[in-house]
């Protein structure tokens, strides 16, 4: 997008109704606890880069926030964070924006309400950059304007710089593996596990049953290593997560033998046990899950 277009663009996205100064306060106190100043849409479009048809993050954050959750028009239940994290206080104002530009549709739902709802073009915007999507729904410290600032346009790149960051962090590059279709198709960030467990045949299961006895000494070797156990949680549920059940399996073993208190992962270690008929091993982990739930609850 051309210099000119851009101041265009600018002055047409300005917000025109007058803020209220004790709704939408100048400064707040992030989760630290610490006081900081709310910079405005309108400073954030100076800083940042727009996508190829305009749109910048906070407008990207309200098309993942419609697709998500359908909004009824003229709804004053909006995320406190549009303020907060977007600086934008006239939600209602950008919707209708992003109605008028094409990006969003109205449409009756199943109450027959009129709910906002992508168009095509709000799906394909979403789709090209979902690098928004994904830090929204992952909840990390890692900055979505400063991304933006690094990408410059080049949205393509971003599973690159943030798998990087996530190598640091976890060890595993999640980004990697997003799949943006089944995200805009679903509204899920991954396939479900646990219904593809249900879809097993035997011979799989036999396969699995070979694959978990015969890899009984390299999970002693891994509950052995001087790692934190939050990284074989994390490694497991995310082979979990993307149908690599076999390592999921080691890395939920190790987990446990290094004295995980998570129950979620006893859970789904439990689950996977029993998809695949190792029952007797599954009735052990299970009777550890109820003691670690009664350690949770202070019991």
């Amino acid at each position: 997008m051309k210099l000119y277009e851009r101041l265009i663009k600018r002055k047409e996205v300005k917000e025109e109704t007058v803020k209220d100064d004790v709704l939408y306060p100048d400064y707040v106190v992030d989760m630290m606890g610490n006081k900081k100043r709310v910079v405005s849409y309108d400073e954030r479009m100076e800083t940042s880069v727009c996508s190829k048809r305009g749109l910048y993050v906070g407008d990207l954050v309200l098309l993942d926030l419609v697709h998500r959750y359908h909004y009824p028009l003229k709804t004053k239940k909006y995320p406190l964070y549009m303020w907060n994290v977007y600086g934008i206080y006239d939600v209602e104002g950008h919707l209708k924006r992003l109605e008028e530009q094409g990006f969003l549709r109205r449409s009756l739902d199943i109450e027959n309400c009129l709910v906002y709802k992508l168009s095509e073009t709000g799906m394909l915007e979403l789709k090209e950059n979902a690098y928004v999507s994904y830090l929204l729904n992952r909840n990390y410290a890692l900055d979505v304007f400063e991304l933006n600032r690094k990408l410059n346009g080049n949205v393509a790149l971003w599973k690159d710089l943030v798998s990087v960051f996530e190598e640091d962090l976890f060890g595993v590059p999640y980004a990697l593996y997003f799949d943006e279709r089944y995200y805009l198709e679903t509204g899920k960030m991954w396939k479900a596990p646990l219904e593809a467990l249900r879809t097993f045949s035997k011979k799989e299961c036999r396969e699995f049953v070979v694959f978990y006895n015969s890899n009984k000494e390299r999970m002693m070797a891994l509950s052995c290593d001087e790692v934190d156990v939050m990284k074989y949680e994390t490694l497991a549920k995310w082979y979990m997560s993307v149908g690599e059940f076999q390592e999921a399996a080691l890395y939920f073993e190790a987990s446990i033998r290094k004295g995980s208190l998570d129950s979620s992962v006893y859970e789904c270690y439990v689950a996977l046990l029993k998809a695949y008929g190792i029952e007797k091993k599954a009735m052990l982990v299970m009777k550890k899950c109820q003691s670690v739930c009664l350690e949770e609850s202070g019991c």
